[in-house]
C-alpha cells in the first residue's frame, strides 16, 4: 500500500489494524546520503561518521512490512507499506549526495512526487516543545509521520533491519535532531523505543556458508532463499508457508520475479546501462525491478528474516540487538555496547593481504579457488584484501600456509598490526588503540555472548508444536 500526503490517513488506519496481530516488522529506508567509512574505523568513529551524515541528510521513503501469523500459526502473511516522507517544519534545509540522488532515480523514485506529496515528519523532541498546546486537529496535521512511528513503537514487536543505517535515520527523523555519539547512549535511546531488533546482515554471519556472501540485499536474499530451500528439501529445516496480502501481491509479485531473474542472469539493476541512465526506457526498466523501492526492500528483508529464523532456530537469540556495520569488522551492539565483534560466530583467524592494484583480482580469484570452507575475503580497497581463514588454531595455520604458498607476491599482516598502522596513518579522529585491540582479540573466539535481558520469540513451527503439546498429553 502506497502512502502520500493525500492518502496518509487511510494508510495509517490500515497500518494500525494490521499492527495488532504482528509477529514481527521489517523496515527499509531510502535517503539522500550515506557514510563512507572503512575497515579501519572503530565502532565509536564509525558511529560518529554515520551520525554526521544522518543529521545532515534526510529520508525520502520508508518501507514497512508487517508479518502476521495466520491459519493457527501454520502460515505467515505479509502486508507491505511504502510511504514518501519529506522534512517537516522543524527542518529548514538538508544535504543531498549526488550519487544518492542518481541512485534513487535509477531505482525509479519520483522526486517531484516526493517534494509535492511527501508526508511531513517532525521529531518527537520538536513536537513536545512546540506543538503540545495545539488543537487535536492541528496536532494531527503537523505531526504527520510521527504518528505512524509512535504506533510502531507502542506495538513493542521485533523489528528487522538490513544494516544499521536505517535505524539511525529513523531515530534522527522521529526522535531528536542530535543523535548521541556514544554507543551506550545510542543503545539506551533505541532500546527505549524498539526493544527487540534483528539485522539480517548480522544473522548471516552465524551461518558459515553465508559468511562469505556479499551483503548486498538482493544477492543475499537469493543466497539465503537457496540455502533455506535446500535445507527444507533435505529435512534439515521446517517448511513455513507464506501468503501475501492482495495489495502487496499485486504491487510486488513482478518485482520478486525480477529479483530472481536478475540474480540468475547477473544483470545488476543498480548499474546504469550505456547511454542516458535516466531515459524513459531505462527508468521504466529500473522501477519495474522493484529493488531500492523501500516497500519492496522491506518485503524481501521480512522474507529473508523468516528463512534465517528457520535456519538458525534457537540460535536466533545470540544475534538480538546487534546491527551489522558494512565494510567493518565490528557491529553496533545495542544489548551489550562493549561486545562489538561482528564475526563473533566465526572460528578462525583474520589476515590482511596487500598487493599491487593490478594483481588484486588475481589474489581474490585464488582465495575463491581454495573454497569457502577454508577461507573467504572482503575487499578493503584497490590494493588490500581482508581474508578470514577458517578452523581452530592448527587448522587455520595450515590453511593460511597453503594460501601463502599458492599466492606469492603478497604482503601479509595480522589484523591487529594492520589496524594499528591504519590508525597511525589516518588523519581522522580515532579511539585508542588499546580499546581496539581488546575488541580485535575476540574475533578469534568461538564464544557467543547471550543477551540476558531479552528473549527471542519462538519460530513459527515451534509455537505450533507448543500449542499442540497439551492436546497430546
Amino acid at each position: 500500500m502506497e502512502g502520500r500526503h493525500c492518502t496518509f490517513e487511510v494508510l495509517l488506519q490500515d497500518f494500525k489494524e494490521n499492527l495488532e496481530g504482528a509477529k514481527y516488522i521489517s523496515i527499509d529506508t531510502e535517503f539522500t546520503g550515506k557514510d563512507e567509512g572503512g575497515f579501519e574505523d572503530s565502532v565509536e568513529d564509525r558511529l560518529s561518521l554515520m551520525c554526521d551524515v544522518v543529521e545532515k541528510c534526510t529520508l525520502t521513503q520508508i518501507g514497512i512490512t508487517i508479518a502476521r501469523d495466520v491459519d493457527n500459526n501454520r502460515k505467515i502473511s505479509f502486508s507491505t507499506y511504502s510511504v514518501l516522507c519529506f522534512p517537516g517544519e522543524d527542518r529548514k534545509s538538508f544535504e543531498c549526495q549526488v550519487e544518492s540522488l542518481r541512485f534513487m532515480r535509477r531505482a525509479g523514485l519520483d522526486l517531484n512526487a516526493w517534494i509535492d506529496d511527501g508526508v511531513p515528519c517532525v521529531t518527537r523532541e520538536y513536537a513536545e516543545a512546540h506543538l503540545r498546546y495545539q488543537s487535536q486537529d492541528e496536532l494531527t496535521s503537523r505531526c504527520g509521520l510521527l504518528r505512524l512511528w509512535q504506533a510502531l513503537c507502542d506495538a513493542q514487536k521485533p523489528v528487522i533491519f538490513h544494516g544499521a543505517m536505517d535505524l539511525l535515520y529513523l531515530l534522527r527523523t522521529f526522535e531528536t535532531a542530535r543523535l548521541p555519539r556514544s554507543p551506550k547512549d545510542l543503545a539506551d535511546m533505541a532500546n527505549k523505543r524498539l526493544p527487540f531488533i534483528y539485522d539480517t546482515s548480522m544473522l548471516c554471519t552465524g551461518i558459515p556458508s553465508l559468511q562469505a556472501k556479499p551483503q548486498k540485499l538482493s544477492d543475499l536474499f537469493c543466497s539465503v532463499q537457496a540455502l533455506y530451500t535446500r535445507a527444507v528439501h533435505e529435512g534439515n529445516s521446517q517448511r513455513v508457508d507464506m501468503i501475501w496480502e492482495a495489495r502487496t501481491m499485486e504491487r510486488y509479485k513482478q518485482a520478486l520475479f525480477e529479483t530472481a531473474r536478475q540474480h540468475i542472469l547477473g544483470d545488476p539493476i543498480n548499474e546504469p546501462k550505456r547511454g542516458d541512465p535516466y531515459s524513459a526506457s531505462n527508468s521504466h526498466r529500473k522501477s519495474q525491478s522493484g529493488l531500492h523501492e523501500a516497500g519492496f526492500d522491506s518485503l524481501i528483508t521480512a522474507i529473508m528474516f523468516l528463512y534465517l529464523w528457520c535456519l538458525l532456530d534457537t540460535r536466533l537469540q545470540e544475534f538480538i540487538n546487534r546491527l551489522f556495520l558494512f565494510k567493518s569488522i565490528y557491529c553496533l551492539n545495542l544489548a551489550q555496547p562493549n561486545k562489538t565483534d561482528a564475526f563473533f560466530a566465526f572460528e578462525g583467524k583474520v589476515h590482511v593481504g596487500s598487493v599491487a592494484s593490478h594483481e588484486r583480482d588475481a589474489l581474490t580469484d585464488q582465495i575463491s579457488r581454495l573454497g569457502g570452507d577454508r577461507c573467504f575475503y572482503r575487499k578493503i580497497d584497490e590494493t588490500q584484501v581482508m581474508v578470514f581463514v577458517r578452523g581452530n588454531k592448527e587448522e587455520s595455520q595450515k590453511n593460511f600456509q597453503q594460501l601463502k604458498n599458492n599466492i606469492p607476491k603478497v604482503t601479509w599482516q595480522g589484523l591487529d598490526k594492520w589496524r594499528k598502522a591504519m590508525l597511525q596513518k589516518s588523519g581522522r579522529r580515532r579511539s585508542s588503540v588499546a580499546e581496539s585491540e581488546t575488541s580485535l582479540q575476540s574475533l578469534t573466539s568461538t564464544s557467543t555472548p547471550q543477551s540476558k535481558s531479552k528473549a527471542a520469540p519462538s519460530p513459527p513451527w515451534r509455537q505450533q508444536q507448543q500449542q499442540q503439546q497439551p492436546q497430546q498429553q
